[in-house]
């Protein structure tokens, strides 16, 4: 990766700083639920709300939702330039998929 790096840079004529200040970093949220039924995400009610989480984060945002492959829990990243909206919308989202898919 580093030499990789130093040929991009050489190539654009420039330095990491330089190039770093094109750069803008959002906030960004990680949740581990424990506990979860991973088969949760295979449902239909699921994949739409985790669809319809994306459109009201809009763009430029990241949503991943995945299982843990080796415990039975979820991991949630969710970035996105407006942090309040990220923050309301992260809460909301993990308050419901914990009532569907927490093990009982």
């Amino acid at each position: 990766v580093a030499i990789y790096l130093t040929k991009i840079l050489t190539e654009l004529n420039t330095s990491l700083s330089a190039l770093m200040k094109e750069v803008e970093l959002y906030p960004i949220r990680q949740i581990n639920l424990k506990n979860m039924d991973k088969a949760v995400l295979k449902r239909d009610d699921v994949q739409e709300k985790i669809a319809l989480l994306k459109s009201k984060l809009g763009h430029p945002s990241l949503l991943l939702v995945r299982p843990s492959g080796t415990e039975p829990l979820l991991r949630i990243t969710v970035s996105s330039k407006d942090e309040e909206l990220l923050d309301r919308l992260t809460h909301e989202f993990v308050t419901w998929i914990k009532k569907e898919g927490e093990l009982k």
